[in-house]
This record gives structure tokens, sequence and C-alpha cells, in this order.
């Protein structure tokens, strides 16, 4: 595993939780609460969809700036793959982490 794969894979299963707990928390702030299983599931294409652009970028900045950010033809699709292995990661800590009911009045 080179290091851009295991950071792919790393920074999503880390930011992934964090991010599962700001949408239940946002969403129960505007008194709409979502189950667990729905928050997780939206956080988690939030993120691939996140992921996805940053991939877009780096493409355009290889074809239209003269980058070298990508190392071969299946780079992307590596990249895009972590990604995903991160988030899945990172959605079953948030699940283990947040399956606790949120309070009824949140100090956020």
């Amino acid at each position: 595993m080179q290091y851009d794969q295991f950071a792919h894979l790393t920074v999503q299963a880390l930011v992934t939780p964090l991010i599962v707990w700001l949408v239940q928390r946002f969403m129960h702030k505007f008194s709409y609460p979502l189950p667990l299983s729905i928050a997780t599931l939206f956080s988690a294409t939030l993120m691939f969809s996140v992921a996805s652009m940053y991939e877009i970028i780096e493409l355009w900045d290889e074809l239209h700036f003269g980058g070298q950010r990508i190392w071969g033809k299946y780079d992307t699709a590596l990249d895009l793959q972590w990604d995903l292995c991160g988030i899945v990661l990172g959605s079953l800590v948030a699940r283990i982490l947040l399956t606790h009911k949120i309070p009824a009045n949140p100090k956020c």
C-alpha cells in the first residue's frame, strides 16, 4: 500500500464518524431527528461525493495545468476504492460509538 492509498483510507475513516455526528446533531437541532442508520448513509454518500470531486480536481490539474498527481492509469480508481473502504470503516466506527440516544435538548 502506497502512502497515497493509506492517506485516502485513513482520512476517510477518521473523518466519517465526525460527519455522522455533525449530521445527526444538525438535523436534531432543526427538530428533524434522523435515525442513526439514515444519518450514516447520508454522511457516507456526502463523503464519497466530496472524495469524487477531489479526484475530478486532480484530473483537471493533470490535464490542464501540468500537475504530477496521478501516478498511473488506475490511480483515480484506486484512490476512490480506498476512499470507499475508509468511509465504510468510519461508518462502522460511527455506528458503534453513536448508538446511544441524543438528548431531547442538546447544548450545541
